[in-house]
């Protein structure tokens, strides 16, 4: 039988793995009861989880190893922001034209104003550094930290090969990144499908600090999940961005989850409504439905 394994995204340093879980699966099965697969419910679902290795006491670290940029959220908000976060705002603005001027800004309501005002607070309005930190300090972490990044990579393989069998990879967020690595680091793996959601794999400034730029070998079928509103994503499929020798090609899904709200500019990159969509969840069953069939073919020989 095939498994899933998810894994999640950024700010899960202080969250415990089976906590972390239980609202991604209740939110994944909820996606596919919409769609009804066969025997849905028996899919097993597992936690690649490396949230920890972000915790100023992980004990895989060196002493000594956290990164001036895991301070307080009162202490980052005095501190500059880094140029690799800088960079990834900047694409994230490019994806999300706003408004002019500040000025314009109180007489426009519409997505462009709310995406805007997510990566321009740091020019317009000078109190943005705070906003870029948080949101993008984890993914900093992970490019300029080799041990965190291979924790969390290894965290992925192991969870992969724990399960057993053909196991369907979900990532969501900055594990789209890590489960991306993951399968261009060991193509041994046996994960025939790769469900991105909320990838930031569309933003340039990340694209250009992988390792590779292909489609992950061994991996039958990749489908990215995407809201448009989701800035984090760039707003960008990533078809192009990732070739294949043997034509496969990614297939970028476009959805409309929850709207973004200015007390809210993140709404749209949540995982539970990416997991729980129509979209994801009819790729997933027609993933499963292939493993199945793949399984039943193999038993038959």
């Amino acid at each position: 039988m095939v498994h899933l394994v998810v894994t999640h995204g950024r700010s899960h340093e202080f969250d415990i793995p089976v906590l972390t879980q239980e609202p991604l699966e209740a939110a994944l099965r909820f996606g596919l009861e919409r769609v009804q697969p066969p025997d849905f419910t028996q899919t097993p679902v597992s936690m690649a989880f490396y949230g920890d290795a972000w915790r100023p006491d992980a004990h895989d670290l060196p002493a000594g190893a956290v990164d001036a940029v895991s301070e307080t959220a009162s202490d980052a908000g005095a501190q500059e922001p880094s140029e690799l976060q800088r960079e990834i705002a900047a694409d994230m603005l490019a994806a999300a034209p706003g408004p002019e001027s500040a000025a314009a800004m109180p007489e426009l309501f519409g997505w462009d104003t709310v995406n805007a005002l997510a990566t321009r607070l740091d020019e317009l309005l000078r109190t943005g550094d705070l906003i870029v930190r948080l949101f993008l300090e984890d993914i900093e972490l992970y490019f300029t930290d080799d041990t965190r990044r291979q924790a969390a990579i290894d965290r992925v393989v192991a969870a992969v090969n724990e399960a057993g069998g053909a196991v369907i990879l979900l990532g969501h967020s900055l594990g789209s990144v890590v489960a991306y690595d993951a399968l261009s680091e060991r193509p041994d793996l046996p994960v025939p499908g790769l469900i991105t959601l909320g990838s930031p794999l569309g933003l340039p400034t990340v694209r250009r600090r992988l390792r590779t730029l292909r489609f992950p070998q061994g991996v039958a079928r990749w489908v990215n999940v995407y809201d448009p509103r989701d800035f984090v994503t760039g707003r960008e499929p990533l078809q192009a961005h990732f070739p294949a020798d043997d034509g496969l090609m990614v297939e970028d899904l476009e959805i409309e989850g929850k709207a973004p709200s200015f007390l809210d500019v993140t709404a749209s990159h949540d995982g539970r409504v990416y997991l729980s969509s129509i979209a994801l969840a009819r790729a997933l069953r027609d993933m499963i439905a292939a493993s199945s069939a793949a399984d039943a073919e193999t038993a038959n020989a």
